[in-house]
């Protein structure tokens, strides 16, 4: 693709809220950038929505955008929301806001896309943390997570955004810190962290492979790794394992390597619905399916029941009442099998 450049709407409104300030030397590096060429000026600055201005070897620069918009300058929205709040324009949970001008859709943990249609992918990223090229060293750091969190979300950011792959740039979405701890490295004390960093995958989960985020990341024109020597860690975040999921709990959790779905239990149903409510998220007993688990559950135990009295009356039908002997009245129980008289 040749270099490509990040405009100001991409860098910053899409993260969380204590991200937002992350990137302002980064918008001004590469507002600076942009304007050396004046082709880009006229480009760049229309790129819409969390787009990416690319330039081809040509010097041609194009808008590319992320998985929700379309267009020349991705000013199209492909999921229009209403101006005020209905019902369900938000899908799988999430929260409908008002805001100045349309609807929002504050999204469930698990759910990307302007109406929550989509199921996110995440990605366990762990590095040392480096400061102007130097080891951030364990002793003299303040140590307190915030501030850990808004340094190597900085980094991880601004080397996902510079990236070579546009599809891997524009799906990202958010990074958050897990945990951080003590390394040695060489003789020096360091810090290794661990971030979560979130993706919307649009229509093209497979480009976010842990092998593929790799690689975009090692490829970076903005370097977060400046140890030959050492290397990241980025995995595909197993939710399933880790009980993360949403799935009913008469649900399997199903994990493709990448990202997960649910599918309903045997005997159960599932409630989900088109444009509302994904598989495997709302599993009941229908009638039908309580029906016929009642008779699995209640009829063999019905034939148990039938088959015992209908071989204890067999055994009560070999029994007989025979007289005595003598001019008495009374009557004697033996077993008709071995039937005894007196003489």
């Amino acid at each position: 693709m040749g270099t490509r450049e990040q405009n100001e709407s991409a860098l910053a409104p899409h993260t969380s809220t204590e991200n937002t300030t992350l990137f302002e030397d980064e918008i001004k590096r590469t507002q600076e950038e942009t304007a050396k060429q004046p082709e880009n000026r006229a480009i760049c600055p229309k790129c819409q929505g969390r787009s990416l201005c690319l330039v081809s070897p040509s010097g041609k620069a194009s808008c590319f955008c992320p998985p929700d918009r379309t267009g020349e300058f991705c000013e199209l929205e492909i999921v229009k929301l209403p101006t005020a709040c209905t019902k369900d324009q938000c899908e799988n949970g999430g929260v409908c806001d008002q805001g100045p001008i349309t609807t929002i859709c504050y999204c469930s943990e698990n759910y990307v896309g302007a109406n929550c249609s989509r199921v996110a992918v995440w990605i366990k990223l762990s590095m040392n943390l480096y400061e102007n090229g130097k080891l951030v060293d364990w002793s003299k750091q303040n140590k307190s997570k915030p501030l850990l969190a808004y340094a190597a979300c900085n980094q991880v950011t601004a080397s996902i955004l510079r990236g070579p792959n546009p599809t891997i740039a524009t799906a990202f979405m958010d990074c958050d810190l897990q945990e951080y701890h003590k390394i040695l490295v060489g003789n020096q004390e360091g810090v290794r962290v661990t971030t979560m960093l979130k993706f919307d995958p649009g229509d093209n989960a497979k480009a976010l492979r842990e092998s593929e985020v790799r690689r975009h990341i090692e490829s970076s024109t903005y370097n977060i790794d400046f140890d030959s020597g050492e290397t990241i860690s980025v995995t595909n975040y197993d939710v399933c394992e880790a009980h993360k999921h949403d799935c009913s709990p008469s649900a399997s959790c199903i994990w493709d390597g990448i990202t997960y779905s649910c599918e309903c239990n045997r005997f159960y149903s599932d409630g989900f619905v088109t444009g509302k409510l994904l598989p495997g998220r709302d599993c009941y007993h229908s009638f039908m399916t309580g029906f016929l688990l009642g008779c699995l559950i209640i009829l063999p135990i019905i034939i148990t029941t039938f088959t015992g009295l209908f071989y204890c009356r067999r055994y009560q039908a070999k029994k007989a009442w025979i007289p005595t002997s003598g001019d008495s009245d009374g009557l004697q129980l033996v077993s008709s099998q071995y039937p005894k008289y007196d003489a």
